[in-house]
């Protein structure tokens, strides 16, 4: 028994010494390379393995608080060990312009790719250099003004079907998101692929799973993933197991739908004369007039990958973002109503137009809806600056990315710092959009600041990111959430709840709301 104790104790002296061996490594190593770093200030102790760096993540909901008070601290641009990997957080604007308008020197870090890819194969989001550019040419007509205006009317119809869904007669309280979510994926479904979801009639992809909870799978775990090292990735935990088993069907699904579309285009002689209106018929076009390079560009795979990819970008930050701004007017009475008039002036100047017959030989007249409702043309919804402008101001406070992240391609000098190559940078929208050094009263919901549209410089505003690889449906987006607005304006006037709206900043994708409770005092207009 002696030697048996004697045996365990040396076992545990010489794990004990191996561990200690193996933590000196790494802090030596680590501290080494935080050397390297010339003029960055670091966070303190970031050569260990748990640092104030790591608590940023493992402290998802105060992330940000974090943030600003390592800004306030070190500066603008400062060193993070997290996990063992080097990152240099920044809100410095002219590095970030620098950052963004070099590419090729800052792309996507590669952990990033991976966890973009790692359920569904590349798109156009996650490629780079050549091959995002190839991809990028098949696919930029879906956001041409006249592939936009095609769209406008199924839009507003799908907008029409969430209003009926929440109809009120009082002052009614109502959840927004869940009929966000549903309107949202119907609408990417016909405009991105021709198909109707059905999610406003609670349309499932498969028994349990509506096609909102899938999405909200997929994103959580590209959230998880976008800062989880990749041995992580196939843990055996109920979330991993989740994603791996719905994967199957989205895959299914799409391939479907594709194969679907095949079919029918395949009996049109003349293909260049077929009028495409969504992302599937523009890549079977490319594939049938390239067959001999289209695997280069878009394998069956990278179909599947670029469906997968505007599906999730196309629905969930587009909810959050009217999310947002909805609530930031039921907050602000004041602006609510000067947003009213703007869209009331639309609103009876095309509605005289369509009693008198007047413009009804523009290509772009839209007409009415089925419930007598004027639609507005992309140059109509254009024209309203005021709805332009407050928007852009909600996404300035609640940003549809809250971040961006670069990896450093080779050693680089900027104004005096040095930057090792295979660095991660994390750029700090959130920081950068609420900060005193780009706006005055950073905090307060003041649309009127971006009337002006020459006052500020466009890198202090990154929600939709910037330069070459800004947010590829940009325009799509802004059109769903103008006829939103449009509708909702012209209905009722929206009261705030009790309690403030919780808003919970998630990195790696969108900031994240669970919910979001309203008040509708439907108005005397229609």
């Amino acid at each position: 028994k002696k030697k048996k104790k004697k045996m365990i104790f040396n076992i545990l002296i010489l794990m004990f010494m191996l561990l200690s061996l193996l933590l000196s490594y790494y802090i030596l190593t680590t501290y080494i390379r935080m050397k390297k770093y010339v003029n960055i200030p670091k966070i303190p102790y970031s050569y260990f393995p748990l640092n104030k760096g790591t608590l940023i993540f493992l402290k998802v909901s105060k992330s940000h608080e974090l943030f600003d008070s390592y800004q306030k601290q070190y500066g603008n641009t400062y060193y993070l060990n997290i996990y063992k990997q080097d990152i240099i957080a920044t809100a410095d604007v002219s590095f970030i312009k620098y950052i963004l308008r070099n590419r090729d020197l800052f792309p996507n870090p590669d952990n990033f790719r991976k966890a973009l890819t790692h359920e569904m194969d590349t798109s156009m989001f996650s490629a780079e250099g050549e091959l995002w550019k190839k991809k990028h040419n098949v696919i930029a007509p879906l956001m041409r003004t006249d592939m936009l205006q095609s769209n406008i009317k199924q839009v507003f119809d799908k907008m029409n079907v969430l209003f009926g869904n929440i109809e009120c007669n009082g002052n009614q309280e109502v959840e927004l998101i869940s009929h966000l979510k549903k309107a949202t994926l119907d609408i990417i479904g016909e405009a991105a692929f021709g198909v109707n979801f059905q999610a406003q009639n609670d349309g499932s992809l498969m028994e349990g799973y509506t096609y909102a909870k899938v999405i909200s799978i997929f994103v959580d775990a590209l959230n998880w993933r976008s800062f989880t090292p990749p041995f992580m990735w196939n843990l055996p935990i109920k979330s991993v197991k989740e994603e791996k088993y719905i994967s199957t069907y989205v895959k299914e699904t799409f391939k479907t739908i594709y194969n679907d579309l095949k079919d029918k285009l395949d009996k049109v002689d003349n293909i260049d004369d077929y009028k495409m209106s969504s992302l599937t018929e523009l890549i079977y076009k490319y594939r049938r007039n390239n067959p001999e390079t289209c695997d280069e560009t878009y394998p069956f795979d990278h179909i599947l990958g670029e469906s997968f990819s505007l599906w999730i970008a196309g629905h969930d930050s587009t909810t959050i973002s009217i999310a947002h701004y909805v609530d930031l007017l039921s907050r602000h009475p004041d602006k609510q109503e000067k947003l009213r008039e703007e869209v009331l002036e639309l609103y009876f100047r095309l509605k005289h137009n369509n009693e008198n017959n007047e413009n009804n030989d523009d290509e772009d007249n839209q007409g009415v809806s089925s419930n007598n409702i004027p639609i507005p043309s992309l140059k109509d919804l254009d024209k309203l600056e005021y709805l332009s402008a407050s928007f852009k101001e909600s996404q300035r406070l609640y940003p549809l990315v809250t971040g961006l992240l670069r990896q450093c391609n080779e050693d680089v000098s900027f104004e005096g710092k040095f930057i090792p190559k295979g660095t991660q940078i994390f750029i700090n929208n959130y920081h950068v959009q609420r900060s005193e050094d780009n706006y005055e009263n950073p905090l307060e919901f003041i649309p009127e600041r971006f009337l002006d549209k020459k006052i500020h410089d466009s890198f202090t505003h990154l929600s939709f990111g910037a330069a070459l690889r800004k947010c590829y449906g940009k325009k799509f987006a802004l059109l769903e959430i103008k006829l939103f607005i449009y509708l909702l304006l012209l209905k009722y006037e929206v009261l705030p709840t009790t309690e403030k709206a919780e808003k919970e900043f998630i990195f790696g994708l969108t900031p994240k709301n669970k919910e979001l409770v309203i008040k509708l005092k439907p108005i005397d207009i229609l």
